[in-house]
Protein backbone atom coordinates (compact mmCIF):
# COMPACT_ATOMS: atom_id res chain seq x y z
CA UNK A 1 0.00 0.00 0.00
CA UNK A 2 1.02 3.97 -0.55
CA UNK A 3 1.57 5.77 2.13
CA UNK A 4 -2.49 7.69 2.11
CA UNK A 5 -1.19 10.99 2.21
CA UNK A 6 0.72 10.67 -1.71
CA UNK A 7 -2.93 9.22 -2.44
CA UNK A 8 -5.04 11.66 -1.44
CA UNK A 9 -2.69 14.32 -2.90
CA UNK A 10 -2.41 12.33 -6.19
CA UNK A 11 1.20 13.36 -6.30
CA UNK A 12 2.77 10.36 -7.98
CA UNK A 13 -0.38 9.81 -10.55
CA UNK A 14 -0.01 13.67 -11.51
CA UNK A 15 3.68 12.87 -12.06
CA UNK A 16 3.51 10.33 -13.85
CA UNK A 17 0.85 11.82 -16.41
CA UNK A 18 2.22 14.91 -16.63
CA UNK A 19 6.06 12.66 -17.72
CA UNK A 20 3.90 10.74 -20.26
CA UNK A 21 1.79 13.35 -21.86
CA UNK A 22 5.37 15.05 -22.36
CA UNK A 23 7.25 12.55 -23.28
CA UNK A 24 4.72 9.54 -23.99
CA UNK A 25 7.46 7.05 -25.47
CA UNK A 26 10.06 7.46 -22.38
CA UNK A 27 9.53 4.52 -20.41
CA UNK A 28 11.99 5.80 -17.32
CA UNK A 29 9.43 7.64 -15.68
CA UNK A 30 6.94 4.42 -15.19
CA UNK A 31 9.98 3.02 -13.29
CA UNK A 32 10.65 5.97 -10.95
CA UNK A 33 6.97 5.87 -10.00
CA UNK A 34 7.07 2.12 -9.34
CA UNK A 35 10.34 3.06 -7.06
CA UNK A 36 8.71 5.91 -5.22
CA UNK A 37 5.59 4.05 -5.10
CA UNK A 38 8.00 1.19 -3.24
CA UNK A 39 9.62 3.75 -1.21
CA UNK A 40 6.02 5.43 0.18
CA UNK A 41 4.48 1.64 0.71
CA UNK A 42 4.71 -0.75 3.57
CA UNK A 43 7.60 -2.30 1.93
CA UNK A 44 10.79 -2.64 3.71
CA UNK A 45 13.57 -1.50 3.08
CA UNK A 46 15.46 -4.56 1.22
CA UNK A 47 11.69 -5.02 -0.80
CA UNK A 48 11.92 -1.21 -1.75
CA UNK A 49 15.62 -2.13 -2.89
CA UNK A 50 14.95 -5.30 -4.82
CA UNK A 51 11.96 -3.35 -6.86
CA UNK A 52 14.64 -0.47 -7.73
CA UNK A 53 16.87 -3.12 -8.38
CA UNK A 54 14.16 -4.50 -10.84
CA UNK A 55 13.32 -1.45 -12.29
CA UNK A 56 16.84 -0.42 -12.82
CA UNK A 57 17.99 -3.59 -14.86
CA UNK A 58 14.97 -3.22 -16.98
CA UNK A 59 15.95 0.38 -17.75
CA UNK A 60 19.77 -0.69 -18.31
CA UNK A 61 18.49 -3.32 -20.75
CA UNK A 62 15.59 -1.88 -22.59
CA UNK A 63 15.79 -1.01 -26.72
CA UNK A 64 15.57 2.65 -25.83
CA UNK A 65 18.82 2.51 -23.30
CA UNK A 66 20.80 0.59 -26.28
CA UNK A 67 19.59 3.40 -28.63
CA UNK A 68 20.90 6.04 -26.43
CA UNK A 69 23.94 4.58 -25.62
CA UNK A 70 24.21 3.73 -29.41
CA UNK A 71 23.43 7.45 -30.35
CA UNK A 72 26.13 9.34 -27.95
CA UNK A 73 29.05 6.72 -29.20
CA UNK A 74 27.86 7.74 -32.61
CA UNK A 75 28.09 11.49 -31.90
CA UNK A 76 31.55 10.68 -29.92
CA UNK A 77 33.27 9.08 -33.04
CA UNK A 78 32.10 11.09 -35.86
CA UNK A 79 34.00 13.96 -34.40
CA UNK A 80 36.98 11.59 -34.72
CA UNK A 81 37.13 11.07 -38.56
CA UNK A 82 40.21 9.94 -39.49
CA UNK A 83 42.24 11.92 -41.71
CA UNK A 84 40.48 15.24 -40.96
CA UNK A 85 42.30 17.21 -38.27
CA UNK A 86 41.34 20.75 -39.96
CA UNK A 87 40.28 23.16 -36.94
CA UNK A 88 36.73 25.15 -38.02
CA UNK A 89 37.54 28.76 -38.83
CA UNK A 90 36.39 31.60 -36.39
CA UNK A 91 33.23 32.84 -36.63
CA UNK A 92 33.70 36.75 -37.41
CA UNK A 93 29.62 37.26 -38.12
CA UNK A 94 26.54 35.20 -37.98
CA UNK A 95 23.06 35.37 -39.07
CA UNK A 96 20.19 34.38 -37.32
CA UNK A 97 16.19 34.02 -38.99
CA UNK A 98 14.04 34.65 -36.29
CA UNK A 99 13.65 37.38 -33.61
CA UNK A 100 11.69 35.33 -31.42
CA UNK A 101 12.97 33.75 -28.18
CA UNK A 102 15.28 31.05 -29.77
CA UNK A 103 16.66 33.56 -31.86
CA UNK A 104 17.15 36.36 -29.75
CA UNK A 105 18.65 34.01 -27.50
CA UNK A 106 21.19 32.45 -29.69
CA UNK A 107 21.57 36.28 -30.50
CA UNK A 108 22.85 37.13 -26.98
CA UNK A 109 25.20 34.08 -26.45
CA UNK A 110 27.42 34.86 -29.59
CA UNK A 111 27.10 38.91 -29.09
CA UNK A 112 27.96 38.46 -24.96
CA UNK A 113 31.13 36.26 -27.05
CA UNK A 114 31.69 39.59 -29.00
CA UNK A 115 31.09 38.02 -32.23
CA UNK A 116 28.56 40.19 -34.30
CA UNK A 117 24.90 39.17 -35.05
CA UNK A 118 22.63 39.87 -38.12
CA UNK A 119 19.09 39.68 -36.59
CA UNK A 120 16.55 38.82 -39.37
CA UNK A 121 12.49 38.31 -39.02
CA UNK A 122 9.84 38.41 -41.70
CA UNK A 123 7.57 41.82 -40.08
CA UNK A 124 8.81 44.60 -38.57
CA UNK A 125 6.95 44.28 -35.73
CA UNK A 126 8.11 40.70 -34.93
CA UNK A 127 11.62 42.14 -35.41
CA UNK A 128 11.23 45.54 -33.17
CA UNK A 129 9.59 42.60 -30.42
CA UNK A 130 12.60 40.84 -30.29
CA UNK A 131 15.49 43.62 -30.18
CA UNK A 132 13.16 44.99 -27.05
CA UNK A 133 13.40 41.09 -25.42
CA UNK A 134 17.12 41.49 -25.87
CA UNK A 135 17.55 45.26 -25.11
CA UNK A 136 15.08 44.31 -21.63
CA UNK A 137 17.34 41.42 -20.35
CA UNK A 138 20.38 43.59 -21.12
CA UNK A 139 18.80 46.51 -19.45
CA UNK A 140 18.00 44.60 -16.52
CA UNK A 141 21.72 43.13 -16.09
CA UNK A 142 22.75 46.42 -16.41
CA UNK A 143 20.42 47.66 -13.48
CA UNK A 144 21.72 45.08 -10.93
CA UNK A 145 25.01 46.03 -11.88
CA UNK A 146 25.95 42.64 -13.47
CA UNK A 147 26.25 44.25 -16.45
CA UNK A 148 28.74 47.74 -17.34
CA UNK A 149 27.28 50.66 -19.34
CA UNK A 150 30.15 49.64 -22.14
CA UNK A 151 29.26 46.69 -22.18
CA UNK A 152 25.44 47.15 -22.99
CA UNK A 153 26.59 49.60 -25.61
CA UNK A 154 29.37 47.23 -27.49
CA UNK A 155 26.40 44.59 -26.94
CA UNK A 156 23.82 46.90 -28.58
CA UNK A 157 26.57 47.78 -31.33
CA UNK A 158 27.40 44.49 -32.28
CA UNK A 159 23.08 43.49 -32.99
CA UNK A 160 22.01 44.20 -36.37
CA UNK A 161 18.30 43.86 -37.00
CA UNK A 162 17.00 43.52 -40.83
CA UNK A 163 14.35 42.44 -42.70
CA UNK A 164 16.51 42.01 -45.74
CA UNK A 165 17.84 39.22 -46.99
CA UNK A 166 20.74 40.73 -48.47
CA UNK A 167 22.17 41.53 -45.27
CA UNK A 168 23.11 37.78 -44.65
CA UNK A 169 25.83 38.57 -47.65
CA UNK A 170 29.06 38.50 -45.31
CA UNK A 171 28.09 36.55 -42.62
CA UNK A 172 30.07 33.13 -41.75
CA UNK A 173 27.02 31.02 -40.76
CA UNK A 174 23.47 31.22 -40.53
Amino acid sequence: KTNRFMVAAGGLESGLNSAVNAAPLMIAPRSIIKCFEAACSNKSFREGLQVEQEEFTKLVFSVESAALRHLFLSERLAQKVPGVDEKPLPLKKIGILGAGLMGGGIAMCFIQKGVPVVLKDAKQEWLDGGVKKIDSLWAGRLKKGKLSKEKYQQYHSLLKPTLDFADFKDVDMV
